[in-house]
């Protein structure tokens, strides 16, 4: 079994396609027990763009550097004992979808231009996990990391446009840098979790170091209480189902519609100000409204499930929101239970019912 995290916003099924066999043939590990996990940074190369400069770094660097990454650690491996633990990250998150005072819900990403906000539309999911893998002789030991915040903040609080890997490659650095351990990550169900709450009296003021750093330091001071992982066990399970696709109504779209010609037709500021007062999150959100009709009915979506002893890793090819990893978290029969959202596709969001 082969797991891999990447520094792109996700997984495009493209890509996915592409690279499982090249890794496959290179390492000898099936097609379907390889796991490609986006960490969902908004600051990275667009692997679903086709601008020239995106299809040339995807079909070449990114492709060469995967499977150079996979020989690499094929060829690192060593014999080890898991130790897991788990902490709560407080108020390192928020969730960024409201419940009105008229009764109904929005999101996301309001900022204080929304009046009529009653409250978040649900709890945050705080639990940060953490697996050692202490692996034998000289060789260093691994951590990996699940935590569940989208990355969506610019590099250098917005002084600067460099490509970013947002605060997980901070989180990552600074981790790395107090350890001396390789470090991992695995994004959680962050489809309506943000970094900081968008309300104002809620907003915990991080920037992206701050709030890197922050998240390293919760997850060194979780380290002592690593504990031995029973059991030695690896299974896996590959499942794949059909799931419908939302389709917006006739109305919705004519308001999408409006949002992206003021946006045209006078600027950025206006669209996204028309947007907010037509409940949309941004003209990015009437533009993924406005594709819509273009989708098909339904979609096929592929899950993973690996055991190994008290240790379950589950995959989800979209960006699940934190009800239902609570609950997944809650009913495991495992002690420890990863989530790894965006990974081997990007399906959009899982929703709630609301």
């Amino acid at each position: 079994v082969l797991m891999m995290s990447y520094d792109q916003q996700r997984a495009s099924d493209i890509t996915v396609e592409a690279v499982r066999p090249m890794i496959s043939q290179a390492t000898g590990v099936p097609q379907d027990h390889i796991m490609l996990a986006g960490t969902h940074t908004h600051s990275g190369p667009d692997q679903s763009s086709d601008h020239p400069n995106a299809v040339a770094y995807n079909e070449g660097p990114y492709l060469e550097g995967m499977v150079k990454a996979a020989e690499d650690a094929i060829n690192d491996l060593a014999p080890a004992k898991l130790y897991t633990t788990r902490t709560t990250a407080t108020n390192m998150s928020g969730v960024r979808h409201y419940e009105m005072n008229d009764g109904t819900y929005y999101g996301s990403n309001f900022g204080n231009e929304s009046s009529g906000i009653k409250q978040p539309a649900t709890d945050p999911d705080q639990d940060m996990i953490v697996v050692k893998v202490d692996r034998e002789g000289d060789k260093k030991d691994i951590a990996l990391i699940n935590w569940q915040s989208h990355p969506c903040f610019v590099s250098d609080g917005g002084k600067s446009t460099d490509l970013s890997a947002d605060y997980i490659g901070v989180f990552r650095d600074s981790f790395e840098s107090q350890t001396d351990m390789h470090f991992i990550f695995f994004l959680g169900a962050a489809g309506n979790q943000a970094t900081s709450s968008k309300i104002k009296e809620l907003d915990n003021g991080y920037n992206l170091q701050d709030y890197g750093a922050a998240l390293a330091k919760f997850a060194i001071d979780a380290l002592p209480n690593l504990k031995p992982m029973e059991g030695d066990a690896i299974q896996v399970k590959h499942v794949t189902f059909t799931a419908n696709y939302n389709h917006a109504e006739e109305d919705r779209l004519k308001d999408a519609q409006v949002v992206v010609d003021t946006w045209k037709q006078v600027s950025r500021e206006a669209g996204n100000l028309k947007a907010y007062e037509l409940g949309f999150s941004s003209i990015y959100h009437a533009n993924a409204v406005l594709s819509r009709p273009k989708r098909p009915a339904t979609g096929t979506m592929e899950l993973y499930a690996l055991t190994v002893g008290e240790l379950a890793f589950i995959t989800a090819p979209y960006e699940m929101w934190t009800d239902s990893s609570k609950y997944i978290k809650k009913n495991s029969p495992y002690e420890t239970t990863i989530i790894s959202t965006l990974t081997n596709n990007s399906q959009g969001y899982l929703g709630s019912k609301e």
